[in-house]
């Protein structure tokens, strides 16, 4: 599952000068393909397309990503402006886009992300890492999985986490926790969730249990004092 644009090329640009001045920007990884990796919090990948005198760029983006992987897309298309013409194809808007669309583009992202989470938060899990395939990157998506576990619901509360939906965030790190009771970390990730939910004293009741194991935690402790004072 991912979201993918298209940059349909004007037929007279030289392809390489082009490819060489999207390396400037971009990582390259084989001849025509390119990444911008700063995973896990931006990542997309851009391949260069031909078929017969019809050239574009095919830029993915996986989802579970947060909103900057959108807006640096937007930042590598305006790179490209200075040196090529191009129309954008939208397949998920289903027509042509120009830049003053990009907001558009944006919210179209927003909402597909958001409804892939949901629909893999049960029975599937983001892992968010990197994989090299006949030395191509790629980020590896989702992974359906045949048990339930508290690793994979601590890859969907990341997922939620980067794309600052602290609700979502904090069903999955709770669900992880009644499946991992003994694990601290789950429990300071709780907490964590709560505060970003402005729910102080439920992260103070919850991160002060978390000191019980980790008494030298600066963060929590941070983090408590900082309910505290916004509960008076």
């Amino acid at each position: 599952m991912s979201y993918t644009l298209f940059l349909l090329l004007n037929v007279n640009h030289e392809k390489g000068p082009l490819l060489n001045y999207i390396s400037k920007r971009l990582e390259r990884t084989s001849e025509a393909s390119f990444c911008f990796d700063e995973s896990p919090e931006s990542f997309f990948s851009v391949d260069y397309m031909q078929e017969g005198t019809d050239a574009s760029l095919a830029i993915d983006v996986p989802f579970g990503g947060e909103e900057r992987v959108i807006r640096d897309i937007f930042d590598f298309m305006t790179y490209l402006e200075s040196t090529i013409q191009f129309q954008v194809l939208d397949p998920q808007l289903g027509r042509l886009t120009d830049s003053s669309q990009s907001q558009q583009i944006l919210e179209k992202w927003k909402a597909a992300n958001q409804e892939a989470l949901s629909n893999y938060g049960d029975g599937h899990h983001f892992l968010r890492t990197m994989a090299e395939r006949d030395g191509k990157k790629s980020m590896i998506e989702a992974i359906r999985i045949q048990e339930e576990t508290w690793q994979n619901h601590c890859s969907v509360a990341l997922a939620y986490n980067r794309i600052q939906d602290a609700a979502g965030a904090l069903k999955h790190f709770q669900r992880a926790r009644e499946l991992a009771p003994e694990n601290a970390e789950i429990l300071h990730a709780v907490g964590v969730a709560h505060y970003n939910l402005q729910n102080f004293s439920e992260a103070r009741e919850v991160l002060i249990r978390y000191l019980t194991f980790d008494v030298d935690n600066e963060t929590a402790r941070e983090l408590i004092a900082d309910c505290e004072a916004r509960l008076k």
